[in-house]
């Protein structure tokens, strides 16, 4: 790096003037030897993260009376004060003479040469520049700040430029503790005070001299709402005054006093033509409102929160280091970057004790080195901080040791553990979901490695070839399978899973077809709605057909409930004869268990059944137990047929009625043949009769029968036969058939 180094002497004080580089030429005042300013403040310098607190002592163009109210956060942390002047600002508005075009057009000011300039150091000249103050309406203020040999940096230079009295420097230095003075000008609501990026000025007038402002038009929110090329007041000083200014002393160290004569024409270059910016500014905002004062206006509102602004002091986080690292382009493993977060927070504590910048002790090229190293020996942590800062001189140890701290850390970030992660990939209570909570038949080593395989193939839906490897079985079976959603007609397939002897524990049985399947769902459907259908038996074969339908599972306490969900010779209805029956035992235990669910109110008989010891007394229980169930399905048959003919009679019963109407009307067209055929019939039949023997008269004598009873029951037999002459009529149900012929 070529440098350019000039020694001058002015007044006695000995400084440096040093050009850094060729493409950045700026030339830096330094001198080492000067003792710190901050020693010497009479207010002590508070750098510890307690939340800082305004020292106002004295509120002028007050509206509302002086308080100190502390804000917080949702969770009750303290995070600063209230503005002092909040209602002030609240309630502000600019003068009319502000807002309202100006009658004359402004002047350009003249040169720094032909303009008075004042540099006040005492109070008596502080005075004296208050009162002049009192008198003028429109005021430039900037101020020069230094924040390399300071931790929260401090105020060194305030100017203030009118239009009346001319450049004004004050040595804030000299003079902190009088600043606060100028609260009786700056909080005046009649007068409107000109600055250009006023946020950081704002901050530095409360931390340093508890200094606030009311009235403010900020020359670089108006030059965004005019969109001119140029935000910054170099561009603002090239635009309106045709003026170009060498920003070469912007990193001068301004607490060196005497000042230079060429620190003190910079300063005033700063405020010299902020005035006469400001009213061009304010043409042209009237001008592209068409002579109306809302874009003027909301400019000062603009500046009105710059105004509310509140100092507070800057705290560290666990991720302050952040943004450091991530601008220098690095990439850090977990050593490096736990390192550059040891280093960062040890270098801010010891700035706060020394009251020194973080970067003047090390700067951060210095520590992002260190980071990246991780030297173990202070050797090595020498030739990374070349040139020796001041904080490494007395620290090698410290911090070789932090680093050798975290050298011996683990490489990568700690990974969760396996269980946390089977824990994540499965649900806990996934059998619980699915109705199955009952089962405990799956060890947790299958579980993990089920997971596994699970959170390998997580988007393949098929896991049925899964194997236990140590006991090379398949386990896929013994783990509930998610119902599908279906839009066929086959429905009942989305209400239970399609291997469901699996899940209950009877991988022996052989896997059934979509065919079967769908036979089914098929007689359960037809028998869904069917109270009771036990006692139904084959009419042709005489065979109880009752075990052939599935058994809809009832819910049960007993521990045998897994034999519920499944049908005892469910084969049969499925069309699988070929598959091997199950034992007469295992039979009998699935028909209890059955019987157990459908007959819940003969519980207590039942308990009572195993507790007791007397063989008599069990077979009464039981002999009960068969009888009402007898009763009960015989009373099921007789309601079931009772429903058949209340079904079928009303139509029966109609048609009977609508062929007699017919007949009767046929019979009635030929009644004149019927009755003589009927008179020549019964002459013939009383003249058989006379023929019988005695005997048989007698008898029919003793019986009753005359021949006027004859004679009377010839007109019901004639109706008898015109009756048989009817077709004979056709039963759909042979129960509805049996029940007419029995009611006959």
């Amino acid at each position: 790096m070529n440098s350019n180094r000039e020694n001058s002497t002015e007044n006695g004080n000995n400084y440096r003037r040093t050009s850094k580089t060729k493409k950045r030429s700026s030339l830096i005042f330094e001198n080492k030897n000067m003792p710190r300013p901050q020693l010497t403040f009479k207010d002590t310098i508070d750098n510890s993260e307690n939340v800082w607190r305004p020292k106002i002592t004295e509120k002028p163009n007050k509206v509302k009376p002086l308080a100190f109210n502390l804000l917080f956060t949702d969770d009750d942390k303290a995070i600063g004060y209230e503005h002092p002047y909040k209602e002030e600002l609240k309630l502000y508005k600019p003068p009319s003479e502000f807002i309202l075009p100006d009658p004359n057009t402004p002047t350009f000011p003249p040169s720094l040469n032909e303009t008075k300039f004042t540099y006040i150091d005492t109070v008596a000249l502080l005075d004296e520049l208050i009162k002049h103050l009192e008198t003028v309406k429109e005021l430039a203020i900037d101020l020069e700040h230094h924040a390399y040999r300071t931790y929260q940096g401090i105020t060194c230079l305030m100017q203030i430029t009118t239009s009346e009295g001319g450049d004004f420097i004050i040595d804030t230095l000299a003079l902190r503790e009088y600043i606060y003075k100028f609260n009786v000008i700056f909080t005046d609501p009649t007068k409107v005070k000109v600055l250009h990026g006023a946020e950081s000025d704002i901050l530095w007038l409360q931390r340093d001299f508890n200094t606030y402002i009311v009235g403010l038009f900020d020359t670089h929110q108006a030059a965004k709402a005019l969109k001119l090329p140029g935000l910054a007041l170099k561009s603002l000083l090239i635009y309106y005054c045709n003026l170009y200014i060498d920003k070469k002393y912007q990193l001068a160290d301004w607490r060196i006093r005497p000042l230079p004569q060429e620190l003190i024409d910079y300063a005033r270059m700063d405020t010299h033509y902020l005035i006469y910016i400001w009213r061009q500014m304010k043409r042209e905002l009237l001008e592209a409102a068409d002579e109306q004062s809302q874009l003027l206006l909301s400019i000062f509102e603009q500046s009105k929160q710059v105004c509310s602004l509140t100092y507070n002091k800057e705290i560290i986080r666990e991720d302050s280091h952040m943004p450091m690292y991530i601008k220098s382009g690095k990439t850090f493993d977990a050593r490096q970057m736990a390192a550059l977060k040891m280093l960062y927070k040890w270098r801010d504590s010891q700035a706060r004790l020394l009251d020194e910048s973080p970067i003047y002790l090390l700067p951060n090229h210095m520590l992002l080195a260190l980071a990246d190293y991780l030297p173990c020996h202070v050797r090595d942590v020498k030739a990374c901080c070349y040139p020796t800062p001041p904080i490494a001189k007395n620290n090698w140890r410290t911090i070789t040791k932090m680093l050798l701290s975290c050298r011996q850390m683990s490489l990568w970030p700690k990974s969760p553990s396996r269980k946390s992660l089977v824990d994540i990939a499965r649900p806990t209570t996934s059998y619980k979901l699915y109705g199955f909570s009952h089962l405990q038949n799956i060890s947790n080593k299958q579980i993990k490695k089920v997971d596994n395989a699970t959170l390998s193939t997580r988007d393949q839906p098929d896991i049925s070839s899964i194997k236990d490897t140590n006991n090379n079985k398949d386990i896929s079976r013994q783990l509930p399978v998610e119902p599908q959603p279906s839009t066929s007609k086959g429905v009942v397939h989305t209400t239970h899973p399609t291997t469901s002897y699996n899940v209950h524990g009877l991988p022996h049985l052989p896997d059934i077809s979509n065919k079967q399947i769908k036979k089914v769902d098929n007689a359960t459907l037809s028998t869904r709605d069917q109270p009771d259908i036990s006692s139904i038996k084959d009419t042709n074969n005489n065979k109880d057909i009752s075990r052939q339908l599935p058994v809809e599972p009832q819910p049960s306490t007993s521990k045998g409930v897994v034999h519920t969900t499944r049908p005892t010779t469910s084969y049969n209805v499925h069309g699988l004869p070929h598959l091997p029956d199950i034992s007469k035992e295992q039979q009998m235990n699935v028909d209890n268990a059955v019987l157990l669910a459908r007959n819940l109110k003969y519980q207590p008989d039942i308990l009572a059944l195993k507790d007791t010891s007397n063989s008599n007394e069990n077979n009464n229980v039981l002999e009960k137990i068969e009888e009402e169930k007898r009763s009960e399905e015989e009373i099921a048959a007789i309601s079931k047929g009772n429903e058949l003919i209340e079904a079928e009679m009303p139509g029966k019963l109609h048609q009977a009625e609508e062929q007699i109407e017919y007949d009767t009307k046929k019979e009635w067209a030929k009644v004149n043949d019927v009755v003589v055929t009927d008179h020549v019939l019964l002459e013939t039949k009383l003249q058989r009769k006379r023929k019988i023997s005695s005997d048989k008269v007698e008898s029919n004598n003793v019986s009753g029968r005359t021949v006027e009873d004859l004679t009377k029951e010839t007109k019901p037999n004639d109706t008898s036969e015109n009756k048989s002459n009817l077709e004979p009529m056709i039963y759909d149900n042979d129960n509805f058939k049996k029940f007419c012929s029995d009611s006959k």
